[in-house]
């Protein structure tokens, strides 16, 4: 859905690509596969229309907050 044609449909599935690592980040990066996938797809769309790619900065953002370690000794 990130290469679809209409604007619209591109800024949804980034809102809610923010809202679930937001929320759920754990589900986007179960294997390293899958993350390594998952953030392929936003970084190539990073491009895109502002409106998409702050959402996509956002996502990232939260992603990176939710694999940081959250004791000194992780």
């Amino acid at each position: 859905m990130f290469k679809d044609s209409s604007i619209k449909v591109r800024e949804a599935i980034s809102w809610v690509t923010f809202q679930i690592c937001t929320h759920h980040a754990d589900v986007m990066v179960c294997t390293p596969e899958q993350t390594t996938m998952f953030v392929t797809v936003l970084m190539q769309s990073l491009s895109d229309k502002p409106k998409v790619s702050v959402y996509l900065c956002q996502a990232i953002e939260k992603l990176g907050e939710s694999l940081a370690p959250h004791t000194a000794d992780q």
